[in-house]
């Protein structure tokens, strides 16, 4: 038979599981975004450098500078400028997010930490105390015995 302060904490400690298992989920997800967003902010960056490479070989060419190519690359840079901004308060925000989420995942293990640690310690108790009862039986039966001879 199951004490009903045993049984509370060990339904306590499946539920606290749940949620731990559904914050590792979230913050694997989280993390995942995150990621994306890291490369989206690397290819804008690598196109900016690009754009601004050939910028400087437009400039650079000791002939004649080709307005209309430096006028597009100009253009381009100020896209990839805006693309890069925004590229990167997306990455903040998945940051945010996954930073949230990590603290969450590190609440739930904790929480499920000490539930179970109140699961341990009811049931220490709950052992201790049928120990004491088997041994008051023990000595209840040793002296009933003893007492029935002479």
């Amino acid at each position: 038979m199951t004490n009903p302060r045993q049984q509370a904490y060990a339904t306590l400690l499946r539920i606290a599981r749940v949620k731990e298992v559904r914050a590792d989920v979230a913050l694997v997800h989280a993390s995942g975004i995150e990621q994306e967003r890291r490369r989206s902010v690397d290819e804008v960056m690598i196109a900016r450098e690009a754009v601004a490479s050939a910028s400087q070989a437009c400039t650079n060419d000791g002939k004649h500078m080709d307005l209309a190519r430096y006028e597009v690359l100009a253009l381009l840079d100020v896209a990839l400028a805006d693309k890069h901004e925004v590229a990167s308060r997306c990455l903040d925000e998945a940051t945010r997010e996954r930073i949230e989420r990590a603290s969450e995942n590190v609440l739930a293990k904790r929480y499920r930490e000490r539930v179970g640690e109140q699961l341990e310690n009811v049931n220490l108790a709950l052992m201790r105390m049928r120990l004491a009862r088997t041994r008051e039986e023990a000595i209840e039966l040793w002296v009933g015995h003893q007492g029935g001879q002479p």
